[in-house]
């Protein structure tokens, strides 16, 4: 057998350092699996015994959401002109001093009839949007908190 010079028996200990961390290294690997089938396991088991329906149809609605915008009257009115254009409806509102007020609402939210009388406050129907839901405003704002949007003029 040849004589090993100095830089080979570096190169065998280091080889052979790699393989012995190699092995130790496995059974960690498969100890970390089963813990985290562990915990599978008993979160499953444990929300199987609370009898809770999860209703997953509900969780796009947080991130957005059709909102309805309530369009008031301003004044003591009168509907003096309700005109339906397909699925709004533009209202006119007249007070006792003559001033107007137009407001498009939705159709089928419609609140008032022509020759209604409506006081200060008053629902007179709703306007609807999509709207971003509360997870879509958060995490629009901790992008906007780490300087990952520069320019938010739409938020």
């Amino acid at each position: 057998m040849p004589a090993m010079g100095p830089f080979q028996a570096t190169q065998n200990s280091e080889t052979v350092k790699q393989m012995k961390q190699r092995k130790a290294q496995w059974p960690w690997h498969v100890l970390t699996v089963l813990v985290l089938i562990g915990l599978a396991g008993a979160l499953y088991y444990a929300t199987s015994l609370m009898s809770y329906e999860w209703r997953w149809n509900r969780v796009p609605q947080y991130f957005a959401y059709h909102a309805e915008e309530s369009q008031r009257a301003a004044d003591i009115s009168t509907v003096s002109e309700l005109v339906r254009k397909g699925d709004k409806a533009e209202v006119t509102l007249r007070n006792d001093g003559g001033d107007e007020q137009h407001l498009i609402v939705d159709d089928n939210s419609l609140q008032v009839a022509q020759g209604d009388d409506v006081a200060e406050g008053d629902v007179v129907g709703v306007t609807r949007h999509w709207a971003a839901g509360p997870l879509l405003w958060g995490l629009v704002d901790d992008a906007v908190a780490v300087g990952g949007l520069r320019d938010c003029s739409a938020c």
